[in-house]
């Protein structure tokens, strides 16, 4: 429960304590927003290994900890590296839409996109918690070679998958279309900001339970298909 609480209320509360400490109060603009959420993560690193060590739970480690053997380093890599491989085509991906959009389209359609990517993000992260739980929960299940406790778990995670995504799709919509005055004060971006809303639902919808998919690739260690798939798809 202490790492739960630690790494989600501390840094979250700490990350917007730090977001208006440098965006607001001192003016750094983006790169603030950077230095908050490395901030937060730092500082909530450092209060719970405070914590752990306090419950006797953390031993203070040498710097032998820190330099694995080949053989130790080899199961670590296996995993990084096709992770990696992943992070990069998703982000490749984002990187060629959003230059698409800067070199193709006009101002007032480039700042409306600024606002819709944005909230779509915010409400795309949400299947993040989901994913995790199904990365965390899912080996031992297939450890114990429980498969049919393993397939009720992955069902579901989908069935909440789908029902988080709907919510969240639903819910950005209704900002978009009712409430993008939020983000802007010109009229003709906010109404460029509800254009594509049906995509906007859509993908968001289908986005959820396909990351429990992903993880549950991940949990059962089967990268190849998982790399392949992201390879084409990219």
């Amino acid at each position: 429960r202490t790492p739960l609480v630690v790494t989600v209320g501390l840094s979250a509360m700490l990350n917007v304590i730090f977001d208006w400490l440098l965006c607001v109060v001192v003016p750094l603009g983006a790169a603030g927003a950077a230095w908050a959420t490395v901030a937060s993560q730092v500082t909530s690193f450092a209060a719970y290994a405070v914590i752990m060590r306090r419950k006797g739970q953390l031993p203070l480690p040498g710097l032998r900890d820190f330099l694995p053997s080949p053989a130790e380093a080899k199961p670590v890599l296996s995993i990084f590296a096709p992770i990696s491989f992943i992070v990069i085509c998703v982000l490749s991906m984002y990187a060629c839409m959003s230059g698409f959009v800067n070199t193709t389209q006009p101002i007032v359609m480039i700042a409306a996109y600024k606002i819709w990517i944005s909230v779509f993000a915010f409400f795309a992260l949400c299947a993040d918690p989901l994913a995790a739980a199904a990365t965390t929960k899912l080996p031992p299940l297939i450890n114990s070679g429980s498969s049919t406790n393993a397939w009720l778990f992955v069902r579901r995670a989908i069935s909440c998958a789908v029902l988080v995504g709907t919510s969240g799709a639903l819910a950005g919509a209704c900002l978009l279309r009712f409430g993008a005055q939020i983000f802007t004060q010109d009229a003709a971006v906010a109404e460029g900001a509800s254009v594509g809303l049906a995509h906007f639902v859509a993908i968001l919808v289908l986005m959820h339970p396909t990351r429990i998919c992903q993880n549950t690739l991940i949990a059962h260690g089967d990268f190849f298909f998982y790399v392949a798939a992201q390879a084409c798809l990219s």
